[in-house]
């Protein structure tokens, strides 16, 4: 995936490596080892990731694809994405809900003890 951070998070193919094609040359080492494996490169419509294939082919990956239409037509044909956000999101609502129903319990309880002890005063007196 040679698309930005924040497109990724949006939505990627799952197993894929994101690698910004403007970052491509300068993190090129990441991919050592992988010169003769296949590697399908894509963006959102196939621009990006002919740019990334070029440059792929410069430092003589030789099994480099580029995925035409990029992940658009991939989506619209019906293959699956994956939004991580989404799962995080998620997570991070039920998290927040069970820490704000502690809270609340808490805060609760703290009110009933006030006010117990404020009526065991005003009956004192």
């Amino acid at each position: 995936d040679v698309r930005t951070q924040s497109e990724f998070n949006s939505g990627h193919i799952d197993g894929a490596v994101l690698i910004p094609h403007t970052e491509l040359d300068e993190r090129i080492e990441e991919l050592a080892g992988h010169e003769n494996h296949e590697i399908i490169v894509y963006c959102r419509t196939g621009v990006r990731s002919a740019i990334g294939s070029e440059i792929l082919d410069s430092h003589n990956f030789t099994e480099v694809y580029n995925m035409l239409d990029g992940i658009s037509s991939w989506q619209t044909a019906g293959y699956p994405v994956r939004v991580p956000e989404e799962e995080d999101a998620l997570l991070w609502t039920q998290w927040w809900f069970w820490a704000m129903l502690a809270v609340g319990i808490v805060a609760l309880s703290g009110l009933v003890f006030i006010l117990e002890k404020k009526k065991l005063r005003t009956s004192a007196a």
